[in-house]
């Protein structure tokens, strides 16, 4: 009986396993190049660390920084103004250096 429950596990977790890739593979399927990269790599860093303070609620956002939309970013917030992301030039970015 034992055996038996430790394969039922076994089976579970692999389906489970196995769903959780299909689902990775959906999502990156959908996206090419840069658009890809931000969706399995940028988004999710973004929502961690960064959605709770800028972003969840557009509007009660700290700093008068909203990440919502791309021009939120751009925009930048009290602090860093334009600053915060410099576009063609990352060295120059505040966001880089929070990040």
């Amino acid at each position: 009986m034992r055996f038996l429950n430790g394969r039922t596990f076994f089976v579970a977790a692999l389906t489970l396993v196995s769903s959780a890739v299909t689902a990775v593979d959906k999502v990156a399927s959908k996206f090419n190049g840069a658009d890809r990269l931000f969706a399995l790599k940028v988004q999710p860093l973004l929502a961690e660390k960064c959605n709770g303070c800028h972003g969840e609620d557009a509007d009660d956002v700290d700093a008068d920084y909203n990440m919502l939309t791309r021009e939120g970013l751009l925009a930048g917030g009290e602090t860093f103004g334009d600053q915060v992301m410099v576009v063609g030039d990352a060295s120059k970015s505040f966001f880089m250096e929070a990040i």
